[in-house]
């Protein structure tokens, strides 16, 4: 069990069960929404979510058709992104959870956009664009 906050508290979480495999994400709105080079999200079974505290400040904004963003209202904390084609899964954002995810991330996404202030230095597959069906970029 995974337990996580955002940066005032006022939203808190458990996750039963682990988090699935992760990627760190370079689109321009992941940017524009964490206000960093990129996002770590991860995958998680809405059933296996529990909300702690909060439930009833967090915000969601439509940022393209289908996709919300979750935030917190008093702090600003990214907490989620959802999809209503994937009614059954949120990807959380990992900066909030408490512990080590017990994993590393498997690639970086949509690359083709990413920070040009940020150099990718590790080894992971880098991808275009969202999917794994893209080519891999060298780093």
């Amino acid at each position: 069990m995974f337990t996580g906050r955002c940066l005032c508290g006022g939203v808190g979480f458990t996750i039963r069960g682990q988090l699935g495999p992760f990627a760190y994400c370079h689109c321009s709105s992941c940017r524009r929404a964490s206000g960093s080079a990129f996002t770590a999200n991860s995958p998680v079974a809405a059933a296996e979510l529990t909300w702690t505290s909060g439930r009833d400040v967090i915000r969601e904004y439509e940022s393209s058709p289908g996709k919300f963003r979750a935030f917190c209202g008093r702090c600003g904390s990214p907490i989620y992104a959802r999809h209503v084609a994937q009614p059954d899964w949120l990807s959380i954002r990992l900066g909030l959870i408490d512990a080590d995810p017990g994993h590393r991330a498997q690639a970086h996404f949509n690359v083709e956009s990413k920070a040009p202030w940020f150099p990718i230095t590790d080894g992971l597959p880098q991808y275009l664009g969202d999917t794994e069906t893209d080519s891999p970029e060298s780093a």
